[in-house]
């Protein structure tokens, strides 16, 4: 079953992942609802320490972080790791 055949009402559809974090920082309405609704697909565990991008890869996704914290970072020629950016939720 997909997630858009799950989802049927607007209390259902205010409780969806992204529609929810963004919720924590503006109302989102109906029709807001809807469109983020075309774009969610199944959330993803994803492990620690897990590659989900990499340099020079084209993704046909984005990612938006729900749990946990996202590491941006370049290996540097002497094989230290120097962080970029972070994405972290609280």
């Amino acid at each position: 079953m997909s997630l858009l055949s799950k989802v049927n009402d607007d209390a259902e559809r205010s409780r969806l992942p992204l529609t929810e974090k963004l919720q924590r920082s503006a109302p989102v309405s109906c029709a807001e609802s809807e469109a983020l609704l075309m774009l969610q697909g199944n959330p993803q565990w994803v492990r620690r320490n897990t590659e989900i991008v990499t340099k020079g890869e084209r993704s046909e996704f984005f990612f938006v972080v729900l749990e946990g914290t996202l590491v941006r970072y370049r290996v540097l020629r002497d094989g230290r790791r120097q962080i970029i950016d972070f994405s972290a939720t609280w």
